[in-house]
């Protein structure tokens, strides 16, 4: 068996160096048919039979076992590398989310103010959303108290600070009421009277610190407030297929309260 298989491989030999002088035909692929012809050969010694039905069903196991191997291999290199970039880019998506006094209170260049207005909701009756105050740029669109003080406003800014652009942002606030007990014209809080979530959508937020989404809060009602923003929200990102999940960075806890602009 190992003359007959020394003759086949020497005709080989043969005609590829015959094929070679009418065609190009690299030392590689020379080689890379003669290992084959090894290969053939020491299996059919390894299975000690001539019969070309027994190899040839042999021959397609081990080559089936090894290219689904290979497949299973790069199957999960391809999934761990798209893991590995959804991880990143997961960490990319981020928004910061600052707050200040507004002072005074007074409509933007643009004429309008995106305002949360605060006022005693219950859960059951619905509720959310931003209003939107126009008029003339400059003007003062908070009012006063019933004690005619200026009414205390808030600015809340939302930097996009990942690399493509959120559209339809939504963030669920918590917002509590507690009871004003008032002595004389001092008033402190009491007994939680609504504690409820607030979905706010915010339509665009393109990348970089210069193009926040601004807006304010203020109360319109009997208790005081406080406001509270989670930790994530939801975006629809530019390129993305579906809504995804957004870091929310805070300053920390916020311990303000909205006093009442009304007794």
């Amino acid at each position: 068996m190992n003359h007959r298989f020394d003759q086949v491989r020497s005709r080989v030999v043969v005609g590829l160096t015959g094929v070679a002088a009418h065609r190009r035909f690299s030392g590689s692929d020379k080689l890379f048919i003669l290992h084959m012809l090894d290969f053939i050969k020491d299996l059919h010694d390894a299975l000690h039979t001539e019969s070309t039905a027994v190899f040839v069903l042999v021959a397609a196991i081990l080559f089936a076992l090894f290219g689904g191997t290979m497949a299973w291999i790069l199957d999960r290199k391809h999934k761990n590398s798209a893991a590995e970039a959804l991880a990143s880019e997961a960490g990319k998506r981020q928004l910061s989310v600052e707050w200040n006094l507004a002072s005074p209170p007074i409509l933007p260049p643009e004429g309008r103010a995106r305002v949360l207005d605060l006022y005693e909701l219950p859960e059951s009756n619905g509720g959310g959303g931003l209003s939107e105050i126009s008029g003339k740029p400059g003007t003062d669109f908070a009012g006063k108290t019933f004690e005619n003080v200026p009414r205390f406003t808030r600015q809340y800014r939302i930097t996009n600070y990942s690399p493509s652009t959120m559209f339809n942002v939504s963030i669920t606030l918590r917002l509590t009421f507690r009871e004003a007990t008032w002595n004389k014209n001092e008033g402190r809080s009491d007994e939680v009277k609504i504690d409820r979530g607030w979905e706010i959508t915010l339509p665009k937020i393109d990348p970089g610190p210069d193009r926040a989404f601004i807006f304010y809060a203020m109360n319109s009602g009997h208790c005081f407030v406080s406001v509270a923003f989670p930790d994530t929200a939801t975006a629809q990102i530019a390129g993305a297929d579906s809504r995804q999940t957004v870091k929310l960075i805070t300053p920390g806890r916020d311990y303000f309260f909205f006093s009442p602009t009304i007794r």
